[in-house]
């Protein structure tokens, strides 16, 4: 069995070694506060900038999506109201009519400006 020798430690090794930690430990006197340079605050403004357009854009494609859906769904339920009324010959034909010419003017509006406000403010 052969042993070898504890490699020889650095002064700096040993000067921390014969710290006495026992007390409070103030940090005041090893840090210190630095302000940011102008150049760091301009990269974090830069970075917060692109992260709230890209938050913006997804809304504005969630919002302008879902608006899509509710005028599609609304169409395929207007299609429905007609295809029931053409087999059903008993049905009300003038209701049927009053409600599709009150629900779908008012939502291609709506759809309309949505879908106007959200391709007018893109950016390129």
């Amino acid at each position: 069995m052969t042993y070898s020798t504890p490699p020889k430690q650095s002064k700096h090794l040993q000067e921390e070694r014969s710290l006495n930690l026992d007390g409070e430990l103030d940090m005041t006197d090893y840090v210190q506060a630095i302000p940011p340079s102008q150049q760091t605050v301009e990269e974090l403004a830069e970075r917060s900038k692109a992260q709230f357009d890209q938050m913006q854009e997804e809304t504005r494609s969630s919002l302008a999506l879902r608006l899509v859906t509710i005028f599609g769904s609304t169409l395929v339920v207007t299609y429905l109201f007609v295809g029931i009324t053409v087999v059903t010959p008993s049905t009300d034909k003038e209701l049927i009519k009053d409600i599709t010419s009150q629900v779908i003017p008012p939502q291609v509006a709506l759809l309309g400006a949505a879908l106007g406000y959200y391709f007018g403010s893109k950016k390129s």
